[in-house]
């Protein structure tokens, strides 16, 4: 803390110190994002898009991500995503080139650091073009998987939030790893690495409920509402058994961005939504090129680990939400 800051820090009390303080703040916050407004170049596709309402605006913000472009937009394509915004952080291989050879396919980029502007990346393509749209932002090694998936799709899933009145929808993290330590393994295109990371461990997690007081982030879940309550946020996971340290594992990818809604409010927690009865997965497969996870000095396997296999199964384990008439509703869908 500096000289300035300890003068000024008091609790309960607001001197001039922690008015000039907070002052400075706010400056330095609006020149940060007046220069990521002036460092955004537009790429391709069309500046104003036409996306259908209730159809979802898939974001992602990716450096050198071109070997995840095939297996990524196959899945997502599959599950009735026609359009894509992606944020380029300044690749130096083929993807900007690659993003422009597909359909239905926006990309912007910045080459300011991204450790200091991934909130503005991220937010930006849903300012953009996903106004009073669904938007589903995730990372390129991450792959959305919800109960009822191939039978309604992504736009079913939307019709049913909608019909509850929801406006988001959160999905727990599920980090894949092999049975072989990754130091062993060579490099491994994507999909590759989907055949062979196919185990999970969800032993380490520690649950609260939305709006349990005790749950580190409520300053932000208390913000917004739920259909129902029964919504856990889970902590843990791998990263936490493998490097000690506690992560959230539960996001909120798919919101309605509406004008009320604050999609910046926490890299987890988008703000001023309601979020819907029924949760998804979020497959994650960043260990598979994560040199901290490659040099750690035990494997990721252990006899904790689980098989996956189908969503469903996630559920019977109360790691996902999945109320009755959800089910109900993807059910007729198949009829």
């Amino acid at each position: 803390m500096d000289p300035s800051q300890r003068l000024a820090y008091h609790p309960h009390m607001s001197g001039p110190f922690d008015s000039l303080r907070r002052w400075g703040a706010r400056r330095a916050e609006r020149q940060r994002r007046a220069r990521f407004a002036q460092s955004v170049r537009h790429l391709h596709g069309p500046e104003a898009p036409e996306i259908p309402e209730g159809e979802a605006l898939v974001i992602t913000v990716l450096l050198n991500g071109a070997g995840y472009l095939e297996t990524f937009l196959n899945h997502y394509r599959r599950m009735g995503v026609r359009h894509f915004a992606f944020f380029d952080v300044g690749s130096t291989d083929d993807t900007v080139a690659r993003l422009a050879a597909e359909p239905g396919i926006y990309v912007d980029q910045s080459e300011l650091p991204l450790a200091e502007h991934l909130d503005l990346m991220r937010t930006y393509p849903a300012q953009a073009y996903g106004a009073d749209r669904w938007c589903l932002n995730v990372e390129v090694d991450e792959l959305l998987d919800f109960e009822g998936r191939k039978s309604i799709g992504i736009n079913g899933l939307i019709r049913y939030l909608e019909a509850t009145d929801a406006t988001a929808m959160a999905a727990q993290t599920l980090d894949l790893f092999p049975k072989t330590p990754l130091a062993e393994l060579p490099p491994m295109s994507f999909g590759e690495v989907l055949d062979t990371f196919l185990y999970y461990d969800m032993t380490t997690i520690k649950r609260f409920g939305y709006h349990d007081p005790a749950n580190p982030l409520s300053a932000y879940l208390e913000r917004n509402e739920t259909v129902e309550p029964g919504i856990d946020v889970l902590f843990g996971g791998l990263w936490a058994k493998v490097f000690g340290e506690s992560r959230c594992l539960t996001r909120h990818p798919l919101v309605f961005n509406g004008p009320e809604v604050q999609l910046d409010a926490h890299p987890n927690v988008p703000t001023g939504v309601r979020c819907g009865d029924v949760t998804g997965v979020l497959k994650s497969y960043r260990f598979a090129n994560l040199a901290l996870a490659r040099s750690a000095d035990r494997p990721l396997f252990s006899l904790d680990a689980r098989r996956w296999t189908r969503v469903e199964l996630l559920a019977r384990a109360g790691i996902l939400t999945v109320p009755d008439r959800y089910r109900a509703f993807f059910a007729e869908a198949e009829a």
